[in-house]
């Protein structure tokens, strides 16, 4: 089992990506030729140029104004479930996952 926590940033020509109050725990199991694995984590997002992005919704009025608060990601908390399958046994492999936020 592996847990993280942390932050950081990225900073680009145009603008910014943070993240802080990140955390998360992950597992992997093998069990003969399969491997099973599983992750949640949490983080809370600013994206400079998203905002701006999103601001041209908001010219549309109410359905513009909701759009935007739903999808737009400055300083919310968002979330990671991922589960997924894979299996090897030597001559080819395949391999699954399933993912929501």
């Amino acid at each position: 089992m592996q847990m993280n926590f942390g932050g950081g940033s990225v900073d680009y020509s145009t603008g910014s990506i943070d993240a802080s109050d990140s955390w998360g725990v992950s597992h992997r199991t093998h069990w003969g030729d399969a491997t099973l694995f599983a992750s949640y984590g949490e983080l809370k997002v600013s994206a400079d140029e998203l905002s701006q992005f999103f601001d041209v919704y908001r010219l549309f009025g109410l359905p513009g104004e909701q759009l935007a608060s739903r999808y737009e990601v400055e300083g919310k908390r968002t979330s990671l479930l991922s589960l997924g399958l894979g299996y090897d046994p030597g001559s080819w492999f395949v391999m699954g996952e399933w993912a929501r936020s």
